[in-house]
């Protein structure tokens, strides 16, 4: 696998320090009845309140917004428009008015400097301490579990409740960690939606060999939803008017996620069994140390020293694991692979906490702790073999020489001879790729049945992988990664393996400035 081409890719990768849990967070209601230590911003266009907030007047106006056109950004009471449950979401979480969005297209976005942060941060003191408040220390969130916030969607698509993806970034004052997830139209106007990231996944990734610093959230942007191949001119209230609109409150950090342990006996083994050297990982399933249930594992690989990158999940089942890392060794030298597994959880639910799985907070990444707790395993691999074709009709013997002898012939109907693709002779398109325009689609064929798909960053990581099946159910990418996040611009590898074992790469070059090339190679 080729490195280091484009400098700029985001590559998930690891570590350097803990990150500590600080139970800053409380439940109850502090001074001036502003919700918790842990909030980021009420959405509350109230005057008259002392600080924190720095100024409750200016919850909604400190949101700075983006692109073109402007959206419309308004702090609205909640009236009959959207109400508060009574129980358990109440005005004891919530303030009385929340942030209304009106987004005219996906360009748009709106950002909170840490200037006009209102949680305390991490103060090393016993006791966050409001009289104190300083908005320097707002910024760390490394005491903090996940940052999250309440979101209500308010229109549909002609009339139909359609999902939709709502992106959100954070800045570091470096680089910038982007995600997504699917929210719902609702209509029973209740605050049951939300928005949640595991800062403790987040402290574990490195983009652009920066590893993610969240002592240092400079900003945090909510952009305009993504309706994927639909277009706003279906959204609205009503008839179509163009609009999504969106109400967002209580942008907040929670710290009632504690952790589990990383698993235990870890060992790892060289593996021959697909033709060529990979790495086989097998460990025991972790106990619970944490808050919450454990729900996966979460694989990391390190290439001859460089940093700690995600590579896959594997489901929580009881007994030994067993993983196996297919790609192999992708360079043309023996290499050292290194290996960290992390324990994985959903985090706390967003109603008292039933142990149900469904109603969990972290809904974009898992909960997972630190990544240099865990335990490091690692074993050489040799080079690939470089796959080379035997010529046609030798059977094996001498080449050139047809040794098959012909024993009798038989009368029969001809039918039709289906195709016999080679895997080389792919037809991946469009390439260059842009995933906001054309079909935003991006499309493989002319390769065998059942041939395995996937597609990974510069840097060895998975993005996302499939399976063409056949000409009737092909595969094809939307360019998104398997958290749901659009992927950065930049160059992408797709590895395809046919069900014979035979495999092809191919290059894809993902550009929102280009228009898609639709020819076929």
């Amino acid at each position: 696998m080729k490195k280091g081409i484009i400098s700029y890719l985001i590559i998930i990768l690891s570590i350097i320090i803990s990150v500590k849990i600080i139970a800053y967070y409380v439940t109850g209601t502090p001074p001036n009845g502003r919700g918790s230590e842990g909030l980021v911003n009420e959405f509350d266009g109230i005057s008259g309140l002392p600080t924190p907030p720095i100024s409750s007047s200016g919850d909604v106006s400190k949101w700075l917004p983006g692109g073109n056109p402007i959206p419309t950004v308004g702090g609205v009471a909640i009236t009959s428009d959207l109400d508060y449950p009574t129980s358990p979401l109440n005005g004891a979480y919530h303030g009385i008015t929340a942030l209304r969005m009106a987004w005219k297209n996906e360009s748009q976005y709106i950002l909170l400097k840490n200037d006009y942060f209102e949680n305390v941060g991490c103060n090393p003191t016993p006791e966050p301490d409001y009289s104190n408040y300083d908005p320097a220390n707002a910024k760390d969130w490394s005491c903090y579990d996940y940052v999250e916030f309440y979101v209500y969607v308010n229109s549909t698509m002609n009339g139909w409740p359609e999902p939709l993806y709502q992106p959100v970034s954070i800045f570091d004052g470096t680089v910038t960690f982007t995600a997504s997830r699917e929210l719902n139209v609702e209509s029973d106007k209740v605050w049951n939606d939300y928005f949640s990231i595991s800062l403790h996944y987040l402290a574990n990734q490195t983009i652009n060999g920066h590893r993610f610093d969240v002592t240092n959230i400079k900003s945090f942007t909510i952009h305009a939803p993504d309706v994927g191949s639909q277009d706003y001119s279906q959204w609205g209230i009503g008839p179509s008017d163009d609009t999504i609109y969106i109400y967002y409150d209580y942008l907040t950090l929670g710290a009632d996620a504690k952790p589990n342990s990383p698993p235990t006996n870890v060992s790892i083994s060289v593996d021959t069994s697909k033709g060529y050297e990979a790495a086989r990982l097998s460990f025991d399933a972790a106990s619970q140390t944490g808050t919450h249930p454990i729900t996966a594992y979460h694989i990391y690989r390190s290439i001859d020293g460089s940093p700690y990158y995600g590579i896959d999940y594997i489901p929580n089942t009881p007994g030994a694991k067993n993983y196996l890392d297919e790609e192999g060794n992708q360079t043309s030298n023996t290499v050292t692979a290194c290996y960290k597994i992390l324990s994985c959880d959903n985090g706390p639910g967003i109603f008292p906490d039933t142990g149900s799985l469904t109603t969990n907070k972290i809904n974009v990444t898992y909960n997972e702790g630190a990544l240099e707790e865990a335990t490091e395993v690692c074993v050489s691999l040799a080079p690939r073999p470089t796959d080379t074709p035997t010529p046609y009709g030798t059977g094996g013997i001498t080449p050139g020489v047809n040794t098959n002898t012909p024993t009798e012939t038989k009368t029969f109907t001809p039918t039709a001879t289906p195709t016999a693709y080679d895997i080389t002779s792919a037809h991946v398109y469009p390439n260059p790729f842009n995933p906001d325009k054309g079909s935003k689609l991006f499309h493989v064929d002319n390769v065998p049945n059942n041939t395995e798909v996937k597609i990974f960053g510069l840097d060895g990581s998975l993005i996302n992988e499939g399976k063409y099946e056949n000409p009737s159910k092909p595969f094809t990418w939307n360019g998104r990664n398997k958290n749901g996040t659009k992927v950065v611009t930049g160059v992408y590898y797709l590895v395809l393996k046919s069900s014979d074992g035979k495999t092809d790469v191919k290059r894809i070059i993902v550009c929102y400035k280009c228009d898609p090339v639709y020819k076929k190679e």
